[in-house]
């Protein structure tokens, strides 16, 4: 059977239309998969005792769970972010030239959360260790996002 010619120009359109209809759908559905993560990270900055930033300070960041350690250097602004991290209970070191070695201890990182850390030296030797533990204060300051981990009970 053929199409007559006035039928056909409008067929070809009406695909091209449905087609992209359903594109559309299959965008729309995924995106919100894209937003969900299950990990997190830390923003640590190192200060010293007058609040001045530390550039060139080794630190390490230690999953207290699975001893698994990220290490890094901070930069000329005095941070260092860690790549995405499974959620858990790390520990964070920092050691600089001239500065007491400073480990934080019990930090609760959680789904999505960018964990804001200041690590201040205190001059001395790198032989004394100043420790905290308990970790600071689950404040998220580096952005206004809310949120939670929902465990298989309160599904």
């Amino acid at each position: 059977m053929r199409i007559p010619w006035g039928i056909r120009p409008r067929f070809g359109a009406m695909c091209w239309i449905t087609g992209l209809v359903v594109l559309l759908g299959w965008l729309g559905a995924a995106l919100p998969v894209l937003g969900q993560t299950t990990n997190g990270r830390f923003v640590i900055t190192v200060r010293d005792p007058s609040g001045a930033v530390v550039a060139g300070a080794s630190v390490s960041v230690t999953n207290e769970g699975t001893k698994q350690t990220i290490t890094g250097t901070t930069a000329d602004s005095g941070t260092f972010t860690t790549p995405l991290l499974p959620v858990g209970s790390y520990s964070v070191t920092v050691e600089a030239d001239g500065f007491t070695k400073s480990v934080i201890e019990n930090l609760s990182l959680n789904v999505g959360q960018e964990y804001g850390v200041t690590a201040t030296l205190q001059v001395g030797g790198t032989s004394d260790v100043i420790t905290v533990s308990g970790g600071e204060a689950l404040l998220q300051t580096t952005n206004a996002e809310v949120r939670n981990t929902v465990n298989a009970r309160q599904t």
